[in-house]
């Protein structure tokens, strides 16, 4: 009976150390999201750890996700980055769990709509670069994410 003690006790510590990893393991990788072309403009999806020019001081805000990069179809030259949303990184938490990647991008007239993986929904105007919020998630749907902000 004390053998059978002692393997129960061994497999549930093996299964306790087996699963720990698992749980504490990366994110898997950003959404494949197609780039989108509209105004001779080809828009894909920046998932560098930096999104250039994008505050007010023109310098770089580093997150990864919510970042489009603009290009001339016709030289295929970059001209320049759009930070969409900004994500607050909670200190306490591991950075890649609060990751909000964009998951689509579609042409709705005038105007690029981008969508995340939390379904909020944001309005891109090329022409005067303004971004709205289209759609909003309620905070207790950001479990173990960051706040975002517009």
């Amino acid at each position: 009976m004390t053998h059978i003690k002692i393997m129960f006790g061994l497999s549930l510590i093996l299964a306790c150390v087996v699963s720990v990893p698992a749980a504490q393991g990366k994110r898997a990788a950003p959404p494949e999201v197609p780039p989108v072309v509209m105004q001779g403009l080809r828009i894909s999806i920046s998932n560098e750890p930096s999104c250039g020019g994008a505050l007010p001081d023109n310098s770089k805000v580093q997150q990864h996700g919510g970042c489009l990069e603009i290009w001339d179809l016709q030289n295929n030259k970059k001209l320049r980055e759009i930070l969409v949303y900004r994500t607050d990184y909670k200190p306490d938490l591991e950075s890649d769990v609060q990751d909000v990647w964009i998951s689509s991008m579609s042409v709705e007239g005038d105007r690029l709509v981008v969508r995340n993986e939390l379904g909020e929904e944001y309005q891109v105007d090329l022409k005067t670069k303004s971004i709205s919020k289209t759609k909003e998630v309620k905070p207790d749907n950001l479990t173990l994410r960051g706040t975002h902000l517009p």
